[in-house]
């Protein structure tokens, strides 16, 4: 059953569902905050869970702050792109 672009269901009845994009931080500046332990463990389950859903899956650890603000400047472009933004 087709689903609307803003819909709040998500269609699960592709082949292809498309991408689930995990940012594990585990470790900070010590003075912001105590390294995250058991982030990994949690990355590797969400992992797991959305390859059953046959997702792909990407998984980014302890991305510094200009990485970040990387992906989502790429993400935003490639999304203009393929006209998903509108």
């Amino acid at each position: 059953m087709p689903v609307g672009r803003d819909s709040e269901v998500y269609n699960m009845n592709h082949k292809n569902r498309g991408v689930a994009i995990i940012f594990n931080h585990k470790n900070f500046h010590k003075e912001l905050m105590d390294t995250r332990h058991g982030t990994d463990v949690d990355c590797e389950n969400l992992t797991k869970v959305f390859e059953n859903l046959n997702f792909k899956v990407k998984a980014f650890h302890d991305l510094k702050k200009k990485q970040l603000v990387r992906f989502k400047i790429l993400h935003y472009n490639l999304n203009l792109k393929s006209g998903m933004n509108k």
